[in-house]
């Protein structure tokens, strides 16, 4: 079985797809076949890694193929997110059923959630979600009723408060707006937000809190 993990920069009317071939006990492919179905003279081989990168129509299917191994497409219009999300899921449960604790994963707008309930150990947790291929980063999650930026930006600056109570660390703001009718674009959020906690450090290193 041949896996592939892809990620798409999109540029005008091509992209580039970049991705990551594996077989089926988890170990890197190297030198597998990855062309553009229909236009055989545009392809690539996978690296060391198992990593490929290539650019391709927007709309292009790849073809993935190795020596001793079934032919793979893979449509990369995103029509079969979905594929990938739903074994991704199913992995995390697996990789999850090792660590004590209740745990919940859903999918919402692009990305995995897990809830927890009861007692459980976050770093156990997160050693076990490492080992699961296709997962790009874990961070934690506050989640948080809707009642405005500024409630927002409280809500923020209180778990900043919180977590970092010297107040010696760096930070970026990242935001992603999932509504589109939000007031504020996600530039603007990261904008604003920023000035906030900066402000916020600034005041408390002032004040020798």
């Amino acid at each position: 079985m041949i896996l592939a993990v892809f990620s798409l920069s999109v540029s005008a009317q091509t992209i580039t797809a970049t991705g990551n071939v594996k077989d089926a006990t988890g170990d890197p492919i190297i030198g597998a076949s990855i062309v553009e179905k229909g236009n055989t003279s545009n392809g690539t081989i996978t690296n060391l890694n198992g990593d490929f990168s290539l650019k391709v129509p927007a709309n292009a299917t790849l073809i993935v193929s190795y020596i001793g191994m079934k032919t793979q497409e893979i449509a990369i219009k995103g029509k079969n997110r979905y594929l990938f999300e739903d074994a991704l899921v199913s992995q995390m449960n697996h990789a999850l059923k090792k660590v004590d604790g209740t745990f919940r994963i859903r999918k919402e707008q692009g990305r995995i959630y897990i809830e927890m309930d009861g007692e459980y150990d976050y770093d156990e947790a997160v050693e076990a979600l490492k080992c699961v291929f296709g997962i790009v980063g874990i961070c934690p999650v506050v989640i948080l009723e809707d009642e405005g930026f500024d409630k927002l930006a409280e809500e923020v600056i209180h778990h900043i408060d919180e977590a970092y109570p010297d107040k010696h660390f760096t930070f970026k703001v990242n935001a992603r707006r999932a509504r589109k009718n939000y007031p504020l674009e996600s530039m603007e959020i990261n904008a604003a937000m920023g000035e906030k906690i900066l402000d916020f450090v600034e005041r408390t290193n002032r004040s020798g809190k």
